[in-house]
């Protein structure tokens, strides 16, 4: 999703190892990750992070699936069409898809779902992304005379649902299999609004369920022998166990513990790659450090430019993250495509700023009133509490202190605490970054619209109009246009600190097959099985 990633999401590397017991001894068709940060919701309609979101794919169906090159494939529709305009959808959902405890999937659950998502009261942190729909951002604002029965999301009747957009919204079956889009059970769900507190009634529809939460623990799922295509779920059992921390994780992989891993420690990344068990692949996300553009220092574009130009990009990608990471000068990532086939939005923007760029930096503080960092106010960076993200923050600091003769700060804090700072905007710096949802460069730009995606305080009323424009223009020449001319916008603005582009690395035996990764690099279980 933009979903706001972990720091650690990084790279993606296949290891060699023999299949052992491990913890709780778990055998046979079971296959056991080590997995990450205490995810912040089980409610798929509150889903803005990676840990939630990998919860949601393996308990919970959306209408579509990304396949590997960004397609959308059927999974709890069967089929979709499009109206002449191009402002309907209408979807056809599987007749025999079950939810977990037996009740069948209908039209009103997804109905249900988007709509109390909305709900000003429900407060989901990803509620924009359903502002594609017709009156839905009206309604999620509280504008007078938009009732929740005005959002364009329909029941047609049980297995047919119809979904009225706002504009054209040529990536919408794309879009529709992030999990913040799942159905939930509208029986159970309006009777019980604390249904994800506990897994007897944690219903969803996906091809796991979850049988067992220990908080700062693990998460256990079970084959869900209700899901529609159970026959091709070849696992009995998948345990997630909680681990925010790269060097353990990586040796309870290398003991044996577990089947697999991701973002082992940078300095295990030469190692793995000259045995031959690294496989790095690129990620479509953007790690950055976010400014608070309503607090001093930062609410002055010429600092945070400043702090900008201040960062050797290219030294920590080549000498310090060691994982195929490039050099982040401009938001959306490679890998987003442009207007024509075959192209990439990044590619054809190239770099909107200069890397460590000194000279430039250390000019825009004078023009700011503060040469040589004279008279700013005590700077604080927050970033999560891991080995890369304080390493990270370490070489910033020493940066801004050589080149900008700055003091910066630093103080770690648990993920769901850190999340909180950026909602709250109770920061001045903080350490963050963006996975796309969805395989369009929208999925980008929509982020620092005024809106709850964005946790920095910007506005700049322009950049919302050429954003909406750009959404709203059916010519697709122009659109990419005026996305491209967007980010120039933002980034002349620079309420964040672009750092890298990701990669993404994942551990796993050999004995672990079939296991799916989506254009996003989310993991689908579905058909993995330990051979």
């Amino acid at each position: 999703m933009r979903k706001i990633i972990s720091v650690m999401l990084i790279m993606l590397v296949m290891a060699s190892a023999l299949l052992s017991s491990g913890c709780g001894k778990e055998t046979g068709r079971t296959i056991r990750y080590a997995y990450g940060a205490e995810p912040q919701s089980l409610d798929p309609r509150k889903n803005m992070e990676y840990q939630s979101s990998l919860i949601a794919f393996q308990a919970f169906e959306c209408l579509t699936n990304l396949s590997e090159n960004g397609a959308a494939e059927p999974a709890g529709a069967e089929s979709w069409e499009i109206s002449a305009d191009s402002l309907k959808y209408i979807f056809h959902l599987r007749k025999n898809a079950k939810w977990s405890n037996g009740e069948a999937v209908t039209a009103a659950d997804y109905e249900y779902a988007w709509k109390t998502a909305l709900a000003p009261s429900f407060a989901s942190p990803g509620v924009a992304m359903f502002y594609f729909v017709k009156n839905a951002e009206a309604y999620n604002m509280g504008k007078d005379g938009v009732a929740e029965n005005s959002v364009g999301v329909r029941a047609v009747d049980d297995f047919t649902l119809e979904v009225e957009t706002a504009h054209p919204v040529s990536y919408l079956p794309a879009l529709v299999a992030a999990p913040i889009f799942s159905p939930v059970n509208k029986k159970l769900v309006s009777q019980n609004d604390k249904w994800c507190n506990d897994t007897k009634s944690y219903i969803g529809n996906g091809p796991f369920k979850l049988v067992n939460y220990e908080r700062q623990n693990k998460l256990e799922f079970v084959k869900n022998e209700n899901y529609w295509d159970a026959g091709k779920v070849k696992s009995d059992k998948l345990v997630f166990y909680i681990v925010d921390n790269a060097a353990t994780k990586l040796k309870m992989y290398e003991n044996n513990q577990v089947d697999m891993t991701d973002s082992p420690p940078p300095s295990e990344i030469e190692r793995l790659t000259k045995a031959g068990s690294a496989r790095i692949l690129p990620h479509m996300a953007t790690f950055a450090y976010l400014f608070n553009t309503t607090r001093a220092p930062f609410d002055n574009i010429q600092v945070r430019m400043a702090f900008a130009l201040a960062i050797n990009r290219a030294l920590i990608t080549g000498k310090v993250l060691k994982g195929g990471q490039r050099p982040a000068m401009a938001f959306v990532s490679p890998g987003m495509p442009d207007v024509a086939k075959g192209s990439d939005f990044r590619a054809t923007g190239g770099d909107l700023f200069k890397d460590n760029d000194i000279a430039a930096a250390k000019a825009l503080l004078v023009s700011a009133g503060y040469p040589d960092g004279k008279g700013l106010p005590e700077i604080k960076l927050l970033f999560g509490n891991n080995e890369m993200s304080k390493s990270m923050a370490e070489i910033a600091q020493e940066m801004w202190k050589n080149n900008l003769n700055v003091n910066v700060k630093l103080e770690s804090m648990e993920s769901k605490a850190l999340t909180h700072k950026k909602e709250q905007l109770d920061y001045q710096l903080v350490s963050g970054g963006w996975g796309g949802d969805y395989p369009d460069p929208n999925t980008y730009m929509e982020i620092f619209q005024t809106n709850t995606l964005n946790t920095t305080g910007y506005r700049n009323d322009k950049y919302n109009f050429m954003v909406k424009v750009a959404n709203n223009d059916t010519d697709t020449v122009k659109r990419y246009s005026q996305m491209h001319a967007a980010e120039k916008i933002l980034i002349d603005d620079m309420p964040f600190l672009p750092l890298y582009f990701s990669s993404f690395v994942l551990v796993a035996k050999p004995e672990l097959q079939g296991l799916k990764l989506n254009a996003l690099k989310y993991m689908y279980f579905k058909e993995a099985y330990i051979k």
